[in-house]
């Protein structure tokens, strides 16, 4: 390459960022900016982990991220024993390039409760159809003695104990609130012993198996697609204390749909997990960040975009705004409408759609 061929280049480099810089502007939006270049999440993980006593550790988002914009630019710290990262084997060798290669290689994550047991079979019946070659682990949050007998007689089904004691919220949180904010814990238990973790509500139904678009999504952004979203924005169902914890954009968050955590696939990429995976691990042990309110029914929602409905939803508020911080507020780069696109549905009631595969023997774990 000539040197007039180089200038040429780097000019027209030049103006695609100014032409980037001012649509953001005009949006008064700001993406995310890495703000410590020699310095990376995983790197101080290793580093404060390295302790043997039973010590509190301390990160801040603001300290690895940070929103030019945002209304609180230095975040509330967050608090971690070193026993609680032993117990989820802190750090994690990660995934540095998600491909065509490996993005099949994930198993189907859900976890449930006695009330909600008859509707998961459903979901479950739905993956044996059309997943047939992919492992489903099933989270107990709570089952009688017989489901979860007959959990363990599923084809590619393994029934996983669950001990909500283990984390400090089980003691504050009460209500729907109690298991959305341990779902994370249960994605990271899957994620240390797999590369990918498709996590489904017990409301999910497949219609088919073509998860193209969803590969597509993934293998684009390194590492996470959500499949359906609400009516309303996230800042709608947002509460103003979780900005606290992630300085976010809000005026970005007023015309974003906010996309649902019912189901969504996440690798343990590097990217995914140190700009979303850790900070919502880090929050869910805390209370007041993943629940800084009980309350996750919004009133009159529809339509919903630039006014707080005095409600909060847990996990998926959290997830909304980490995500969309992590992609510029663009959520074409993480939101794959599977449900639109015929692949899947959102049932909540018993379907009997597909019958289950019992494997009293089951080899396939």
């Amino acid at each position: 390459m000539t040197v007039a061929h180089l200038m040429r280049a780097l000019s027209l480099v030049a103006v695609a960022s100014f032409l980037l810089a001012l649509y953001f502007i005009k949006r008064g939006i700001q993406p995310l900016v890495p703000r410590h270049l020699s310095r990376t999440v995983t790197e101080d993980i290793t580093r404060l982990g390295g302790g043997n006593t039973d010590e509190s550790l301390t990160f801040q988002y603001s300290d690895y991220f940070q929103m030019t914009n945002a209304k609180h630019i230095n975040s509330r710290p967050l608090q971690v024993s070193t026993s609680m990262m032993e117990k989820f084997q802190f750090p994690w060798t990660l995934i540095d390039n998600l491909n065509s290669d490996n993005v099949k290689d994930f198993v189907f994550v859900t976890a449930n409760s006695e009330n909600h047991f008859d509707e998961s079979l459903d979901a479950i019946a739905t993956v044996q159809k059309f997943f047939p070659r992919h492992k489903l682990l099933y989270y107990d949050w709570g089952l009688k003695a017989f489901q979860k007998e007959k959990i363990e007689k599923l084809c590619g089904v393994q029934y996983k104990p669950f001990n909500f004691e283990e984390f400090p919220g089980a003691t504050i949180i009460t209500g729907r609130p109690y298991y959305q904010a341990h779902k994370i814990f249960v994605i990271l238990d899957a994620l240390f012993h797999h590369p990918g973790v498709y996590w489904i509500d017990a409301s999910i139904r497949f219609k088919s198996s073509d998860l193209s678009s969803a590969y597509r999504t993934v293998i684009g952004n390194q590492g996470i697609a959500f499949f359906s979203r609400t009516i309303h924005s996230t800042f709608a169902a947002t509460h103003p204390d979780i900005y606290v914890y992630f300085p976010t954009n809000v005026t970005a968050q007023k015309t974003l749909y906010m996309a649902e955590t019912n189901n969504m696939l996440i690798y343990k990429t590097r990217r995914v997990f140190e700009g979303f995976l850790w900070w919502m691990f880090l929050c869910g042990l805390h209370a007041e960040c993943v629940t800084p309110t009980l309350e996750t029914e919004c009133n009159k929602p529809k339509g919903v975009m630039d006014k707080w409905l005095k409600c909060n939803r847990a996990d998926q508020s959290v997830a909304n705004v980490l995500v969309s911080n992590l992609y510029g507020f663009d959520d074409s780069k993480y939101y794959c409408p599977l449900d639109r696109d015929n692949v899947l549905m959102v049932l909540r009631k018993v379907s009997n759609m597909y019958e289950l595969r019992e494997c009293p023997t089951d080899t396939t774990i």
